[in-house]
């Protein structure tokens, strides 16, 4: 068994909850609701358009974040790790304005916190986790990568990382339990089962 180096957390409905109405979001960018939001903005070839598009986009970005919500044991999970040694990132495919809102009163828990700006291919391709390993100076292996959507866990497995699923509770509908090494609902759960958890996971 492997000793656990670091996790890293998707921030909206994984660390904070968020109301982001993404179809609202697609509406008003003229988007097909199929159609992934950054995937689509990077097809836009004319500057102009692909500008004021990311403006509405950040728009949106900026209002839930203002009016973001705790979710709940995120804190004390977060105290456990750092009594722990376990470093912790962040890893969001909003903008990085909105992360720091987010953030407030928790940022010094997360070193790195990458964002879109960072990362551009950040999830669900594995280049955010792989950067964040490399600046941990650690291999994949040796951390989990959690989050309450699909390329969470498809980046963690990219990476060659473990992976979390986070079933928040507003998001009912979603089961990537079958995608991920682990899943739960509450994070007051991982507090409460850390070592099994952890154990189940393969590491120390």
């Amino acid at each position: 068994m492997k000793k656990l180096e670091g996790i890293i957390f998707d921030l909206d409905s994984t660390l904070v909850d968020v109301d982001l109405d993404f179809n609202a979001i697609k509406d008003a960018l003229v988007i097909p609701r199929e159609m992934p939001i950054l995937e689509h903005l990077e097809t836009i070839v004319d500057p102009t358009e692909k500008a004021e598009k990311e403006k509405i986009l950040l728009e949106f970005e900026l209002e839930a974040a203002r009016n973001f919500k705790p979710i709940p044991h995120v804190k004390e999970l977060l105290v456990l790790l750092k009594e722990k040694n376990i470093k912790m990132g962040v890893l969001t495919r909003n903008c990085s304005a909105a992360a720091e809102i987010e953030l407030k009163g928790l940022q010094d828990f997360f070193d790195p916190i990458f964002s879109r700006e960072d990362h551009k291919d950040c999830k669900p391709l594995p280049e955010g986790v792989l950067g964040t390993c490399k600046k941990w100076n650690v291999d994949p292996s040796t951390v989990i990568m959690t989050g309450d959507f699909l390329y969470d866990i498809e980046a963690g497995k990219a990476a060659g990382s473990k992976t979390i699923w986070f079933n928040n509770p507003k998001h009912q509908g979603r089961d990537f339990s079958k995608e991920a090494d682990y899943s739960l609902s509450s994070w007051g759960e991982m507090i409460k089962s850390y070592d099994v958890i952890i154990n189940h996971l393969g590491f120390l």
